[in-house]
């Protein structure tokens, strides 16, 4: 089961210099990445089920507050859309209907999905393993709370991987890829393995790319995107099974 956050703070989508400009048949950097997604995960998901999420926006469900995580068809008890198609269209609606805002804050969408995720450790769903795509054009505002979501959340079958779009510096999201050492939260509780990775889109999509070709591109972003996550479920399974 895959999850999809598509909506960040980076202006009106009506003018050309968002990142979710609509420039007639020509895909935005948010749908090529979710493209690209698709493409490499539609054989895991039978069901074709996505959760999708939006953040940082105003308009929904107030008008004067800024939402950190809502559901992209706007059906808050059911945010599942069906495919990529579903997913795009959500998308596209949403972008319409509500104002893009910062600050950019992750801890909502990952606890409410770490939640989705604990839930289908038992019963008929039991086997299941989830993965969180954030797809966002900001640095995080709330490094502390966001890390403390995310120990939590390695106690889940979950993986989430943040892809940074656009040419923000994203230094500091690097902090959130633990590759070196697992996270601490703020109670000193350490994460129970490494469950993010983080990519930055322009690496390989723009022309300054060290991939000449589309398709070199895009196979070079898909590798990055899912290097880590073979390693992650089987982290998962061993923990799982108490497997040290």
């Amino acid at each position: 089961m895959s999850f999809l956050n598509v909506l960040g703070s980076n202006g009106e989508p009506t003018r050309h210099s968002s990142l979710h400009y609509r420039h007639g048949k020509k895909d935005n950097p948010y749908v090529t990445t979710l493209k690209i997604l698709d493409d490499i995960m539609r054989d895991y998901n039978s069901t074709k089920e996505l959760y999708a999420y939006g953040f940082g926006a105003k308009g929904y469900p107030v008008s004067n507050r800024v939402n950190h995580k809502f559901a992209l068809n706007f059906k808050e008890t059911n945010p599942i859309c069906q495919g990529i198609e579903g997913v795009l269209t959500a998308y596209y609606r949403a972008s319409q209907r509500v104002k893009l805002f910062g600050p950019t804050c992750f801890a909502p969408v990952i606890r409410e999905v770490t939640q989705v995720a604990k839930n289908s450790m038992t019963g008929s769903s039991a086997g299941k393993y989830f993965v969180l795509f954030i797809l966002t054009d900001g640095i995080v505002c709330d490094p502390d709370t966001t890390k403390d979501a995310l120990v939590e959340a390695s106690n889940a079958p979950l993986s989430i991987i943040i892809i940074g779009i656009g040419d923000e510096d994203f230094t500091a999201m690097e902090k959130l890829d633990s590759d070196e050492k697992l996270l601490k939260s703020r109670s000193n509780k350490r994460a129970a393995r490494d469950i993010v990775q983080f990519v930055e889109l322009k690496k390989f999509i723009n022309f300054k790319s060290v991939y000449q070709s589309a398709r070199a591109r895009k196979i070079a972003l898909a590798r990055s995107v899912f290097a880590e996550l073979p390693q992650q479920v089987v982290s998962w399974k061993n923990l799982e099974h108490g497997v040290v």
